[in-house]
């Protein structure tokens, strides 16, 4: 066997294999893992919040921009991007680069947003557009 530049001993499959053994055991363990909800607070604020598992350490903190409405937003209708996108008469590559922060939902699609994530019985009347 070679050694590994890497882990100096092992060969590196070896060393990946072993991390990946023991990551899966410890979220087995439930040492490993994390709970995110989104609230919105008012227009263009939104307050996340992560609470870790295996532990009670919770962090709360307030994240301003389009970027996290529509993130906040899908995950509170639990749709998956692809779902999001349809609803919302949206190409699902503008909804990533929404997600991403690569650039904004603005006009009409911010306000339509903003509306759902008021009013959640607007996204079943989107889906029959």
């Amino acid at each position: 066997m070679s050694k590994s530049f890497f882990t100096g001993n092992k060969p590196a499959e070896n060393s990946v294999a072993e991390d990946l053994l023991a990551a899966v055991k410890e979220m087995k363990a439930n040492r490993i893992g994390r709970k995110i909800t989104f609230e919105f607070v008012s227009p263009g604020v939104v307050r996340r919040t992560i609470q870790t598992a295996g532990s009670k350490e919770v962090v709360s903190e307030e994240l301003r921009g389009p970027r996290w409405e529509v993130v906040a937003l899908r995950k509170k209708l639990k749709m998956n991007p692809s779902e999001f996108a349809q609803t919302f008469h949206v190409n699902k590559r503008t909804l990533e680069n929404w997600e991403q922060g690569r650039s904004e939902a603005k006009g009409a699609a911010l306000q339509l947003i903003r509306l759902a994530a008021v009013d959640p019985s607007v996204v079943e009347k989107l889906k029959y557009l």
